[in-house]
């Protein structure tokens, strides 16, 4: 082949145009072909989409097994019982912490220094009933006929001095 041929046969427009022709024929067959392929490929999938979607709804409305049912209840017995039990550990530590601050407030109200307070001033209490009782006695025995207002006057300061002396008895106990 020469050099003249090449060029003979590209310029030749009925040849060309014959080959160009054969090459768009054959494109389109396969064009076709390919589409026509993608169509059943389309089809086979939203067809199996379809049927795999169907089987699943029909797995959600399968009634449970007995011991899936059980497995349930157990698993809200298990979550009631876990609200319960934060519930409750929540009231326990509010009541160690009520215990902890009424132990604060007992050794605040027991402590030496007010325990001596407390002694000393049922110590006095004792002393001025004692005086009250003692200028009573004087009182009465200058003027005649006071003895029945004292003797009443008496019992009651008596009973004072008693329930005193039962307070700083129970002051000595604590150490």
């Amino acid at each position: 082949m020469s050099k003249d041929d090449d060029e003979e046969k590209t310029l030749d427009p009925s040849t060309e145009i014959e080959r160009l022709t054969a090459q768009i024929r054959w494109n389109k067959r396969v064009i076709v072909a390919v589409l026509a392929i993608s169509v059943i490929c389309f089809s086979v999938l939203s067809s199996s989409a379809g049927y795999f979607y169907t089987q699943l709804k029909a797995l959600n409305k399968t009634p449970a097994s007995p011991l899936q049912l059980q497995l349930t209840r157990l698993d809200e017995d298990i979550t009631s019982l876990r609200s319960y039990l934060n519930t409750e550990s929540r009231a326990i530590a509010a009541y160690h912490l009520r215990i902890n601050l009424l132990q604060q407030e007992y050794q605040a109200a027991n402590s030496s220094q007010r325990i001596a307070l407390f002694r000393s001033r049922e110590a006095d209490y004792q002393q001025l009933i004692t005086e009250i009782l003692s200028g009573s006695q004087e009182l009465a025995s200058m003027n005649t006929g006071s003895r029945r207002w004292l003797e009443a006057y008496e019992q009651r300061l008596q009973r004072l001095e008693a329930s005193s002396k039962k307070r700083a008895q129970a002051w000595t106990d604590i150490p």
